[in-house]
């Protein structure tokens, strides 16, 4: 099934970032676009058009946060829904990722449909989103 939503997922864990690719694939979202640091993320969002970015915190070269930052200032992109994938459970913290821009966040581990979740409810009731699919 061909969805017209298309995701970038930036994380630099490779199993993590395959992970996220399979639960992606498997919730029917075919135009997805994996890469491993922010600064990558920002060389693709010059070329590609994404409707929805999943990024890791903690990155080499510009971590999530400052990536997220760097999007939100630029006009094209800073209306892109951004769920934050993180190791960090601090309240603090993510209160602090939330009014910087974050739409929401998922706390690793997590388990596919918690992610499934997520990206529902970012997405809403779209027409190019999936309605069901199988859980991992």
């Amino acid at each position: 099934m061909s969805k017209n939503v298309s995701i970038l997922v930036v994380e630099d864990n490779v199993t993590t970032r395959l992970y996220i690719k399979r639960i992606l694939k498997k919730l029917g979202y075919e135009k997805v676009m994996a890469v491993d640091d922010g600064e990558t993320a920002l060389l693709e969002l010059k070329i590609k058009k994404f409707d929805m970015i999943i990024s890791d915190w903690e990155m080499p070269n510009l971590n999530g946060l400052d990536f997220l930052r760097t999007i939100r200032k630029k006009p094209n992109l800073r209306n892109i829904p951004f769920l934050m994938v993180t190791a960090e459970k601090e309240v603090s913290k993510i209160q602090k990722a939330l009014k910087q821009g974050v739409d929401n966040y998922v706390v690793k581990p997590f388990e596919p449909g918690h992610l499934k979740g997520k990206i529902q409810e970012m997405l809403g009731n779209r027409d190019d989103s999936p309605a069901e699919a199988g859980e991992e």
